[in-house]
């Protein structure tokens, strides 16, 4: 789902640069951009969907699991801390 709301944050920015632009086909070009990211997230919402309904519900969590957050966090699985505790001690 990453995709999907990183194209939505793409849509969200090229709205409000036309919003800011006082250039007709300039503005209208950013509304066009827009409306293809809005489409693309669409898209790609679709196809997950797709996908979460052939692929069995313990494959799902376990990727998920392994999946790195929004916020640029290092790619962690659950089996990290466990990994990790001998060389803390």
């Amino acid at each position: 789902m990453r995709m999907v709301a990183v194209y939505l944050a793409r849509a969200a920015e090229l709205d409000a640069l036309a919003r800011r632009c006082e250039e007709a086909p300039l503005k209208k070009r950013y509304m066009d951009i827009a409306d293809s990211y809005r489409l693309l997230a669409e898209e790609r919402r679709r196809h997950i969907k797709k996908l979460d309904r052939k692929v069995p519900a313990t494959i799902r969590l376990r990727t998920t699991r392994m999946l790195r957050p929004l916020t640029g966090a290092p790619r962690v699985s659950m089996l990290t801390p466990m990994l990790l505790t001998p060389i803390l001690r």
